[in-house]
């Protein structure tokens, strides 16, 4: 008797069904008629807004612009734009106030033609202010009332169909939920088996059903702890999983809830994930202290830290200048004990680099970052394998790190071997850094001086000539040395033989040889220079070359615009563009090391410099370049370093052809003459970069201004955790299973700033 009633109300419900879905269809058929009687409908009067400029734009491209014809077609554009058909309107009244707002415009315009600044003035308020334009409709329209009277008609049916719309929603609702019923009702399987579908969240429970489950675990706990006491057991904690399931132990002396213990490994993670990502302790102490959290408590976290930071003895320095330091010798006996680092100890011997880098942290302040490498090491060219010796707030010169730096100096000098597991282990000492920086430590003046050349005593206006020999270990061909640098730096200034050598050497134990150029840098100041001559013409051709720079001219300058739009579209480089200085010079962005290399793999110089005198110069100067940088980064044999010293002078040589001037830099000159020595002397050269070192200033300014207190132990808590992150990086640090997807072309591999398919 029970299923025939279910059968019957589910058939009536689907008749319900049928009546409404009838009935709607009628109301939108209604609709759909009323909509076509509207598309003729207009109210009396109708306002459009239009731009100003725009308005003028209509006819101002004609000779008469008031003439009544185009005035009459810039009526049609309108009515066109905005879908009105030209049959209801009453066009002699639009005429008329089209015709007196347009010749108002003129007269405004004619006023301020002789001065060019009023006139963008009045262009610039047009294009920012809209005139409202009333369009009469001719007799015959439908009058108010009657336009009245079916807007009602069409709200009653828009709303009678939205009940409709409601209704059969709910009816369909109730249709799902008596299918199931029926369903299970009618199955003799599942209403055997109680089946009663997916089960729900513990979370989504009624109060009764929480109340019985609770009742049920502690009948099963009793029965378990009276079984216990029964053999002589005394329970101290129970462990079990609440609703988020997540572990909670209760003590039954004290009946303190308490979550489940970490391990010290997993301190040390979070003391590693908090120094990674710059979460301060308070953001910190708030997550632990939240319901439900497992997370050790803020307390235990800052004294595991302040544990790792006692393996670090780090000292302030001596002189007037406040920075602090840490012993080289410690660092180096903890790091080679490592048994992973084993490898890098050839024949008893190490290899490391003394590296350092002035860094701007404030516009106020800047620091001076010292750190060594183990130039054998996989990561020596990046951040992971520079190690911070010492951050100095001074100058970068000669003397105020001489006088901020003078025991680590001292360490340095008379560190000759360390001693690891009983063995004896030599160190072979390099100075590393870009030509500023070695230029002031080893005594020599700057760029702008007759010897700037730190390992010759080639003349600056002799760079050029490449017929000449220079050297870095041969003094017959003009190599300098260390004693040679301190007696010269005695001598009056006057001496010719002085050779631009200002101060001692801040480093003396290092040979001149030892002393090796920055690759880096080398590809930043050539590729700088390449891009300036480019620069440099092309604002010739658009006579800018010598002029204050305002913003008219640089929209005129259509050479210029065309070498950006080719960097943004081509080269896929969208945040370069011109700008104009404080003092009025056109400037441009520096390229970085990445965007270099793109630029020198996309360039193309038949568009940008088709009419270029020297076009086939630029084209050798833009190939070779980067064959020359790719074979910097390889382990050459004798032979090939010897093709590549000529082919690193011939492209000298084309350069000086193509400029036509003796300003060789010297970045030039170290390409042509020492580069390949140093490829000879220690091999690859390209485990001497700078590279970690730049990305490590960056990181401390970042620390400084996220993870200090900007006091006076600024500079040791970034040195404490550069250490803490080392120390517990092989074992915190977790594989980042992802691959990048680029939000424009859905595509694996590249994001949206490096997407080809981004419109510029």
């Amino acid at each position: 008797m029970y299923y025939p009633a279910m059968l019957l109300y589910r058939i009536f419900v689907l008749f319900c069904l049928c009546d409404h879905i009838s009935y709607v269809g009628l109301v939108q058929a209604h609709l759909n008629m009323s909509e076509a009687d509207q598309c003729d409908m207009y109210p009396h009067v109708v306002s459009i807004s239009l731009n100003n400029l725009y308005l003028f734009n209509l006819t101002s491209k004609h000779t008469d612009p008031l003439n009544p014809q185009h005035i009459e077609n810039a009526l049609h554009q309108i009515l066109s734009k905005h879908h009105i058909n030209r049959a209801h309107v009453d066009k002699s009244q639009v005429l008329k106030t089209l015709a007196s707002k347009l010749k108002f415009m003129h007269r405004q315009l004619s006023n301020v033609k002789r001065s060019g600044f009023k006139r963008d003035a009045l262009f610039k308020k047009w294009r920012q202010t809209n005139y409202k334009l009333s369009i009469q409709h001719c007799t015959g329209s439908p009058t108010k009332q009657q336009l009245k009277i079916k807007e009602e008609e069409l709200s009653a049916a828009q709303s009678t169909l939205n009940d409709m719309q409601q209704q059969l929603d709910e009816a369909q609702g109730t249709n799902q939920e008596l299918k199931r019923n029926v369903d299970r009702l009618t199955n003799p399987t599942k209403r055997k088996l109680g089946e009663r579908g997916k089960a729900k969240n513990k979370l989504d429970y009624s109060y009764a059903q929480k109340l019985r489950h609770k009742k049920q675990k502690i009948e099963v706990v009793q029965s378990v702890l009276s079984d216990a006491l029964t053999g002589g057991w005394k329970p101290v904690s129970v462990t079990f999983r609440d609703e988020f399931d997540e572990e909670v132990i209760i003590c039954l002396d004290s009946g303190e809830v308490a979550p489940a213990k970490l391990a010290d490994g997993d301190v040390d993670s979070i003391v590693y994930i908090l120094d990674q990502y710059n979460i301060p302790d308070r953001g910190y102490h708030e997550l632990a202290q939240s319901k439900s959290s497992i997370l050790p408590t803020a307390c235990k976290v800052i004294k595991r830290r302040h544990s790792l930071n006692s393996g670090i003895d780090i000292k302030t320095t001596s002189g007037d200048s406040p920075g602090v330091y840490t012993s080289l010798t410690s660092s180096l006996i903890e790091k080679l004990s490592e048994p992973k680092r084993a490898h890098l100890i050839t024949d008893g011997v190490v290899r490391i680099k003394l590296s350092g880098d002035g860094t701007r942290i404030t516009c106020k302040q800047q620091f001076v970052n010292l750190s060594y490498t183990l130039v054998d090491e996989v990561t020596s060219m990046s951040e992971h394998g520079n190690y911070l010796l010492a951050i100095v707030k001074c100058k970068e010169d000669n003397v105020s790190l001489k006088c901020a730096i003078h025991d680590l100096i001292k360490e340095f000098e008379e560190l000759a071997s360390v001693t690891i597991n009983g063995n004896e282990i030599r160190i072979d000492k390099y100075l590393g850094g870009d030509l500023k920086y070695l230029n002031q430590i080893l005594g020599i003046a700057g760029f702008a001086s007759k010897h700037s050349c730190l390992w010759c005593h080639c003349r600056s206006d002799e760079r050029f000539d490449m017929s000449k020999s220079w050297s870095m270990t041969d003094t017959a061909n003009g190599a300098r040395t260390i004693d040679g640098i301190i007696q010269c730096s005695h001598k009056r200034a006057n001496d010719p033989t002085k050779y631009n050598c200002i101060h001692e050497p801040v480093f003396q134990s290092v040979p001149i040889h030892k002393v090796v150029p920055d690759t880096l840098h080398l590809c930043l100041r050539i590729g700088d220079q390449l891009v300036g001559h480019i620069v440099s013409y092309l604002r010739r051709l658009d006579n800018i070359e010598k002029c204050t720079m305002t913003t008219k001219k640089l929209a005129n300058a259509k050479h210029i615009h065309r070498f950006q739009v080719f960097i943004h579209d081509v080269v896929g480089i969208y945040d370069w563009k011109f700008f104009i200085g404080k003092d009025g010079k056109l400037e441009y962005r520096a390229f970085r090391g990445p965007e270099h290399r793109k630029l020198m793999a996309k360039i193309d110089l038949d568009v940008i410099v088709p009419g270029h005198p020297n076009l086939e110069e630029l084209r050798i100067l833009w190939r070779d370049f980067p064959v020359l940088l790719s074979q910097m980064d390889q382990l050459l044999s004798e032979e090939q370093v010897a093709s590549f010293q000529r082919a690193a002078q011939e492209w000298v040589s084309v350069y000086y052809q193509a400029n036509c001037s003796t300003d060789i830099t010297p970045y030039m000159h170290v390409l042509a003459y020492h580069v390949p020595e140093v490829m000879r002397l220690h091999g690859n050269i390209s485990h001497f970069t700078q590279q970690g070192l730049e990305k490590l200033n960056d990181l401390v300014t970042k620390w400084y201004h996220r993870s200090t207190n900007f006091g006076c132990n600024a500079m040791q808590q970034i040195m404490s955790k550069q250490y803490r992150l080392h120390l517990l990086a092989d074992r915190c640090t977790r594989k980042k299973n992802w691959t990048t997807q680029c939000s424009i072309c859905k595509e694996k591999g590249h994001n949206k700033r490096t997407c080809g398919k981004r419109v510029a």
